[in-house]
């Protein structure tokens, strides 16, 4: 919470470990999906085989050949996330922990932490974010042309677009994808003649 401005907010240090308490308390899925991608994310590091979770949606394996060596996560949508010379360390406070090399402090390449949350924020973001993709193919099939995207929004340039525009593009990108049947989808936006952040 720290990094994340809690002190600069008026949260003391003190309060912080009670604060994070509470919040896992009431998000024990949450916590053990953190959990469980850490152990799935080990093990397939250290053991080098295949784990699947929840029927194969997500799929940890250790691909290395002469040339390669990463912890790969598979997405619902096929997509994979890949982690570069994917290792055992330890953390700061002298545990094993899982790293993998990448760009750190001043783009240097080096060893960077990561762990079970990490990995379940990673995982949940590249869903967002393939989420946005086949919404953005909806889109165009259905003739809207996307002119750009920020984060989750989508901006489509009609001339003289109306609520019933609205309407069919909301349906577009509510649609689920066929490798998500059981996600629940919505969407939300406005007409405007001039792009404002929503």
């Amino acid at each position: 919470m720290i990094s994340q401005g809690a002190l600069r907010m008026g949260l003391s240090e003190k309060e912080l470990p009670d604060i994070v308490n509470h919040w896992r308390t009431a998000n024990p899925h949450i916590v053990q999906f953190w959990s469980t991608v850490d152990a799935a994310a080990r093990e397939a590091v250290n053991m080098g085989r295949r784990i699947d979770l929840w029927d194969g949606r997500l799929v940890f394996a250790r691909e290395c050949d002469s040339f390669n060596d990463f912890l790969t996560i598979q997405l619902p949508s096929g997509r994979k996330l890949y982690y570069a010379k994917p290792h055992m360390r330890t953390d700061r406070w002298g545990r094993p922990s899982l790293g993998y090399q990448g760009l750190g402090k001043n783009n240097r390449w080096e060893s960077i932490e990561t762990y079970g949350g990490k990995l379940a924020e990673n995982i949940t973001q590249a869903v967002a974010r393939d989420c946005l993709a086949f919404a953005i193919e909806n889109l165009e099939s259905a003739g809207f042309p996307i002119v750009f995207h920020i984060h989750d929004e989508i901006v489509a340039e009609i001339p003289n677009a109306t609520e019933k525009n609205l309407e069919r593009m909301v349906l577009a990108m509510s649609m689920v994808p066929t490798w998500a049947p059981d996600l629940p989808l919505n969407a939300d936006g406005w007409v405007n003649a001039f792009f404002k952040k929503d």
